[in-house]
């Protein structure tokens, strides 16, 4: 998959016990459908990848994921 470096997003949120969280959000170059969020807690690293017309709903489904950690 090849992302568009200028499209790439920082998106973050605070888990459930207080702790912020930064996700970083990259776009496909091409037709800017697919979209990966990435993530570290603790010893964990999560991803979420999927087609997103809007590129709202993959970043906004990691943050409620990360709002839902303790």
């Amino acid at each position: 998959m090849d992302y568009d470096e200028a499209l790439n997003e920082t998106w973050g949120s605070s888990t459930a016990s207080g702790q912020y969280i930064t996700v970083s959000v990259q776009h496909e170059r091409n037709n800017e459908k697919m979209t990966l969020a990435v993530w570290e807690y603790k010893e964990y690293r999560f991803a979420i990848m999927g087609e997103d017309d809007s590129k709202v709903v993959i970043p906004k489904a990691a943050l409620v994921v990360i709002e839902n950690l303790n």
